[in-house]
């Protein structure tokens, strides 16, 4: 008798953990709404490389006149003329350069929906609207030269993993999640408008977000987070042709085939009113 009351009892309380648990993840459960500020940081990365064609001519002969004029100058007509190169030699050089680094404020509005599966474990369905402006018409990118308007709009829809340290009113815990992002805006119509032919415009692609969290109260979540992008915004592949001269006898020719990217990544604090 005492082990059938005692079995029955460990279930009972079982039953209990199991419904209490549940309770504290419906209460955890619930639309939320809310606000984001971060910094954007754009950088340009340029890789590729350079051929140099260096050559030496020997002198040839010269069809230059030169006649002394009554003010005493001297007045030379014609020209020398080089014959084949003694001297033709051929290097290659790989090169990556990370040309400028701009660092902007991004800011906007988020809603979505929590669902606790259990006290500490839980999945945010989010979806935001952020704006920023890269600023960048001060650097000498061929691409952003010479323009004042580098705004866009970042429309995003994502899928985050919650995991609460504790079961209480006021958890710490972290995240990580994806997500898909859309921009639009001045910048990228621009871009579209502007680009080469040899130029890969993105304006969408998968992005990764993770962070630590601070919830108080069960009514307010405060985070902070990092989001990675998969996607550059830019990718242009150029090929520049150009010719050194050192003297009348030495030049150089010079051809550089490179690929330019225009990337960025971001930093950022949100606070979330909970429902």
């Amino acid at each position: 008798m005492p082990k059938i009351i005692f079995i029955t009892l460990l279930f009972l309380t079982g039953l209990y953990a199991d419904a209490f648990n549940a309770s504290i993840a419906r209460n955890k459960s619930g639309f939320f709404i809310g606000g984001q500020i971060g910094l954007v940081s754009a950088s340009q990365e340029s890789w590729g490389s350079k051929e140099i064609r260096e050559t030496v001519y020997d002198p040839g002969i010269s069809n230059l006149k030169c006649e002394k004029l009554p003010n005493g100058m001297t007045s030379c007509t014609g020209h020398n003329v080089l014959i084949s190169p003694s001297t033709s030699v051929t290097d290659t050089f790989e090169f990556f350069r990370r040309d400028f680094k701009e660092i902007t404020i991004g800011y906007g509005g988020r809603v979505g929906y929590n669902l606790f599966l259990t006290p500490r474990n839980g999945l945010r369905f989010i979806g935001a609207l952020n704006f920023s402006n890269l600023n960048m018409s001060k650097d000498k990118y061929n691409v952003f030269e010479g323009r004042k308007n580098n705004s866009f709009y970042v429309a995003s829809i994502g899928v985050d993993y919650l995991f609460d340290f504790t079961k209480g009113k006021s958890p710490f815990g972290i995240f990580i999640g994806l997500g898909y992002d859309y921009n639009f805006g001045p910048m990228f119509e621009d871009l579209k408008r502007n680009a080469q032919k040899k130029s890969d415009i993105k304006n969408s692609g998968v992005y990764v977000n993770f962070g630590i969290s601070q919830t108080i109260s069960r009514r307010l979540r405060i985070e902070l987070g990092y989001k990675a992008l998969s996607y550059d915004y830019f990718k242009g592949r150029y090929e520049k042709n150009y010719n050194e001269i050192i003297d009348v006898n030495h030049k150089k020719e010079i051809h550089e085939p490179s690929t330019e990217t225009i990337s960025a990544n971001s930093f950022y604090m949100a606070v979330d009113i909970l429902f």
